[in-house]
């Protein structure tokens, strides 16, 4: 693409300089040519306007009044609740979309636990606009009651689903990209949210707010932010490769 601009701008100064006095031509150069290399810039933006191919259905897990579903409590009395997590890394992954110009819906917008039922129907009723449509699930995972040494990130897809795996597969290498933390793989599930959904389907689980270690950096900005922009890049090499 700069080759080609590179040509036009040579070909625009040459024509200014034999039709026009030197010195015309000077002034055309900085001024008149100036706009037309402005033209031709807004023409290289235009051609890097996002071509959108996907509507992306972001479900930020469980709610406020989700039974568990929160880490053991650290010594000053902080702890993970997961719903909460879950709605900042979808809402970030949502901001960093806008910017990209890529077609998403925020499934839950507020606190309340949404049933998987109403989640799933809701999903299907979105008018696409002739987009096909993806429904990434965004959770952090838990080993036990108390604080444990699991650890990592995992990806899920349905059983035998080879769609499914593949988009598992790119969510799940960006994840672990950014995070640096142990590669759990992607694994099968019957979770409702895969099985139900009349789309492909995936679930993330990004850390385990069991493990001491790993929850206290899931509850920095950094590492919100780290689980946040994986999601993205999976999103965007998504919509330039597809699935």
């Amino acid at each position: 693409m700069e080759h080609i601009f590179s040509i036009i701008i040579k070909f625009l100064e040459a024509f200014a300089q034999s039709i026009v006095p030197k010195k015309e031509a000077v002034k055309l150069k900085s001024k008149e040519l100036d706009k037309l290399l402005a033209s031709v810039k807004e023409i290289e933006v235009k051609k890097e306007v996002h071509i959108q191919q996907y509507l992306w259905i972001l479900d930020n897990g469980h709610g406020d009044t989700t039974p568990g579903k929160r880490s053991p409590k650290f010594d000053d009395g902080s702890q993970l609740f997961e719903y909460a997590f879950n709605r900042e890394v979808v809402s970030r992954v949502a901001d960093a979309l806008d910017k990209h110009g890529v077609a998403y819906l925020n499934l839950v917008k507020t606190d309340d636990d949404m049933t998987l039922a109403a989640r799933v129907g809701s999903s299907a009723l979105v008018d696409a606009q002739g987009l096909k449509k993806v429904y990434v699930s965004v959770h952090a995972n838990a080993a036990s009651d108390d604080w444990s040494s699991a650890s990592g990130v995992e990806t899920y897809c349905f059983p035998g689903s080879s769609t499914g795996h593949s988009l598992a597969s790119v969510f799940q290498k960006h994840i672990v990209a950014q995070t640096g933390w142990k590669d759990r793989g992607v694994k099968e599930s019957n979770f409702y949210v895969l099985r139900k959904t009349s789309m492909p389907a995936i679930l993330t689980e990004n850390g385990f707010f069991t493990n001491k270690e790993q929850c206290e950096q899931m509850m920095t900005n950094e590492y919100k932010d780290k689980i946040a922009n994986a999601h993205v890049q999976a999103i965007l090499e998504i919509e330039e490769k597809g699935i």
